[in-house]
């Protein structure tokens, strides 16, 4: 295995180098700057597969223009998808990209918004709530889509995404892995 050409390169413990080489694989060095091992982009393999990807995105729940309605949208932050603003996502509703529950406590990131088919939700995490209700949001996959719940964080009862906005925004951001 010939050694890739390096664009980054930092010290690792035991004396070897770690970096990031020109086509975007990490490589690992020993201090005489033999090649020890390379981690291409497409060997996450997460279930023995080749090919998965890993996303990070923003998901922001702003309150809809119409009554009892929300309006998602999503940001990639890193590798993920960005999802245009749906407005007026009521319960029961299905814009495309986004569904919400007969509740109003799940919502759905529809596998057409998203690169790929959902393979795992590795973490969800609130990291703006303007409501003064304490609340938790539990990611999972469903088929091909993400699904996030809302529910109270000391009771654990559902909680109604259609109210929770009405006092402002609510923003996520969600780690997960797709086929592609």
């Amino acid at each position: 295995m010939a050694k890739p050409t390096m664009s980054t390169l930092n010290y690792n413990e035991g004396g070897t180098f770690i970096g990031t080489s020109t086509t975007g694989a990490i490589a690992l060095l020993s201090a005489n700057d033999d090649l020890l091992n390379t981690w291409a982009d497409e060997h996450l393999l997460v279930d023995g597969t080749v090919g998965r990807v890993l996303r990070r995105f923003r998901l922001t729940i702003a309150d809809g223009t119409n009554a009892a309605t929300i309006k998602p949208k999503t940001a990639n932050l890193w590798n993920g998808d960005a999802v245009a603003e749906e407005n007026n996502l009521a319960k029961s509703g299905d814009t495309g990209n986004f569904s919400l529950d007969v509740t109003g406590s799940v919502l759905t990131i529809d596998a057409a918004g998203l690169t790929g088919n959902a393979i795992a939700q590795l973490d969800t995490t609130v990291i703006y709530n303007a409501s003064a209700t304490d609340l938790n949001a539990r990611g999972a996959v469903a088929g091909n889509n993400l699904t996030i719940l809302f529910t109270n964080s000391t009771t654990a009862a559902a909680l109604d995404l259609t109210t929770l906005v009405d006092t402002g925004e609510i923003r996520l951001d969600i780690s997960y892995i797709t086929s592609s």
